[in-house]
């Protein structure tokens, strides 16, 4: 089960993205626990999540700017000094949403590859590059994500017309 965390300045929207990402994942058949962490309140160890989503500052507010602004700095210091690592979540509506989903699909991906070990790409990549530094990633012209079928069956189509 992935474990999120979502911090924010008051009235970043944190809450209702809590409750859009719950539904959105359970109806993508994805298991994530969702915290909403108030770090103004409390210093919890966020060690033990496996992502971090910092509301962006995009969103209409009933707080004062000053106080969210520094609400923002405030957060955003604490989850330095901790070294946490956070993802910064902006849009409106629909579109935080699909941000925020796009950010879990990324370590629900790294979840799969574990699982399964070390994907046949990576491993043709590195016997053909002779390394096993970072490979680069080419971007699906579909819809930008790395890893999404339009582009793997592009490349076994691509490999498959190419004379032997």
């Amino acid at each position: 089960m992935l474990k999120i965390a979502l911090v924010g300045a008051p009235d970043s929207g944190q809450s209702q993205l809590a409750a859009y990402l719950s539904d959105a994942l359970k109806a993508s058949g994805r298991d994530a626990a969702i915290a909403l962490i108030d770090l103004a309140v409390l210093q919890p160890d966020l060690t033990n999540h496996d992502l971090t989503l910092l509301m962006g500052l995009d969103t209409s507010s009933k707080t004062a700017r000053l106080t969210r602004e520094a609400a923002d700095q405030f957060i955003r210091a604490t989850l330095d000094r901790a070294g946490i690592a956070y993802r910064v979540i902006y849009g409106q509506g629909e579109e935080r949403l699909q941000n925020a989903i796009h950010a879990c699909e990324s370590l629900f991906e790294q979840e799969m590859q574990a699982a399964r070990g070390s994907s046949v790409s990576t491993k043709m990549d590195e016997l053909e590059n002779g390394n096993k530094m970072g490979r680069w990633v080419r971007m699906c012209d579909k819809c930008s994500d790395p890893l999404c079928e339009h582009q793997l069956l592009t490349d076994l189509l691509s490999r498959r017309a190419r004379p032997a």
